[in-house]
């Protein structure tokens, strides 16, 4: 049975097609933590400002009845294109902001995790990015591999991770950080009416790599 692998889960949509009309609803979850390393190439376009210790938040607006990609019980991949479906980051003064692709995965076996990762620039991760990775050691967290909601309890994980990597004003930048929360904000109270989503979305065939194995490319990142 394939597991996720200990890094970013690797998403991937296989083949094309249309994706009937369906009823929408977005869930959002904020999360805070605090940044434990900045390397940057070949200046700091913070001036300082980013470093060891240095808050951030944000939060991510996925959609609940996304279809799970990956045929296998243990795994799950869900993915949400444009708009209302946000990931944004505040760490410091700088703001990243995408609603390109996101995508959640889940596992669930010996170990079970759980993964965000949102792609400025379209689902090969060609620009800016940003991910969080939850995982548990004794795999108690999840019976299966459907989207968690509300969030996933934080203090059930070992590892709770946050990553971005892009370029800022010509620099390449990576930043890791270690999450603090991770709550629902939006969705996750009882249902309202759902919002009809319009016409139909095509599903482009393609790949979303882990954001441990991203190619970097200059990007313009939002401020």
């Amino acid at each position: 049975m394939k597991k996720l692998a200990s890094g970013l889960a690797v998403a991937a949509w296989l083949g094309a097609g249309w994706a009937a009309p369906c009823v929408a609803a977005p869930i959002t979850f904020d999360f805070t933590g605090s940044v434990t390393q900045a390397t940057f190439d070949p200046n700091d376009p913070f001036a300082g400002a980013i470093s060891f210790g240095t808050a951030f938040s944000g939060s991510y607006t996925f959609e609940s009845t996304a279809t799970d990609n990956i045929p296998f019980p243990s795994n799950g991949s869900y993915t949400s294109f444009g708009a209302p479906y946000l990931f944004t980051v505040t760490i410091g003064a700088f703001t990243f902001s995408t609603s390109d692709v996101l995508n959640v995965s889940t596992g669930d076996g010996p170990t079970d995790q759980y993964s965000v990762l949102a792609c400025a620039g379209g689902p090969f991760c060609f620009g800016s990015s940003a991910s969080l990775f939850l995982e548990d050691l004794d795999g108690a967290v999840f019976a299966g591999d459907a989207l968690p909601f509300p969030a996933p309890p934080l203090s059930a994980f070992e590892v709770a991770l946050f990553t971005f990597r892009g370029f800022v004003d010509g620099n390449q930048v990576e930043i890791l950080g270690q999450l603090d929360s991770l709550a629902c904000s939006a969705g996750c109270g009882p249902v309202g009416e759902p919002v009809a989503e319009p016409g139909t979305l095509i599903l482009v065939g393609s790949t979303v790599l882990g954001a441990l194995r991203l190619r970097r490319r200059r990007t313009q990142v939002i401020r």
